[in-house]
């Protein structure tokens, strides 16, 4: 949870600046990298949660650092949208650190 706690940071560093007359195609392609980063760090994560009790899942994902730097990156892109600095680049790369299939306690697995 360390790992993806620094991203989420770098990534809502990066937007915050964007926001503030940054150089937009630079932080498409820094987010980008750390967005398929994320993504990687999430799927090497929910294969551990796989192999834990749902107390360990709580403790784990519950993390403070964890939840603050994730709410810090949502808020980063509240102001990127609202300051109308967003590209289409830059959408995508927002996006980018989703997995397509469902991780553990995203819907049904089977």
């Amino acid at each position: 949870m360390k790992e993806q706690t620094r991203i989420f940071n770098e990534m809502a560093g990066i937007v915050s600046e964007v926001a503030e007359k940054g150089d937009q195609n630079g932080a498409a392609q820094k987010i980008t990298v750390l967005a398929e980063e994320l993504k990687q760090l999430k799927i090497k994560m929910s294969d551990v949660l796989i192999e834990r009790k749902e107390e360990d899942l709580a403790a784990i994902t519950s993390q403070p650092e964890f939840l603050e730097a994730n709410a810090a990156f949502q808020e980063a892109q509240t102001k990127l949208f609202q300051s109308g600095r967003n590209t289409h680049e830059l959408a995508k790369a927002l996006v980018a650190h989703h997995n397509p299939a469902p991780l553990v306690g995203e819907g049904k697995t089977e």
